[in-house]
């Protein structure tokens, strides 16, 4: 089990916060969910305040989604979160994206490394 290094964000419930440092240290792709009928499927890769907001940046693959246009980045309310489940499998870790630039946190928790 990890070790969340922070404690979690006001708003974050310490199941969650616990989970998500979990599913981004060992790279598993998880299930995310938000309300019931409600879960996306992605991989979690940074864990961080962004804007003053607690954040989870996410590469969704599938799952619930009002845009549509899957595979998305997504930066997901980790607020709004109710459940997270770790699969059985995993990803690589960093991944590019388009414009190349990277997000510039507030304060950074965890990332998941290649």
């Amino acid at each position: 089990m990890i070790i969340p290094s922070q404690p979690a964000p006001t708003g974050v419930h310490n199941e969650i916060h616990r989970a998500l440092y979990e599913v981004i240290a060992t790279r598993h792709v998880a299930e995310i969910e938000e309300a019931p009928g409600r879960t996306r499927v992605g991989e979690p890769h940074d864990y961080g305040m962004l804007n003053g907001k607690p954040i989870l940046l996410f590469f969704q693959t599938s799952g619930y989604t009002r845009s549509g246009g899957l595979p998305q980045w997504r930066h997901l309310d980790t607020t709004k979160i109710r459940g997270v489940r770790p699969l059985d499998r995993t990803f690589r870790g960093g991944r590019d994206t388009e414009s190349g630039d990277h997000r510039q946190w507030d304060a950074l928790f965890i990332r998941a490394r290649q």
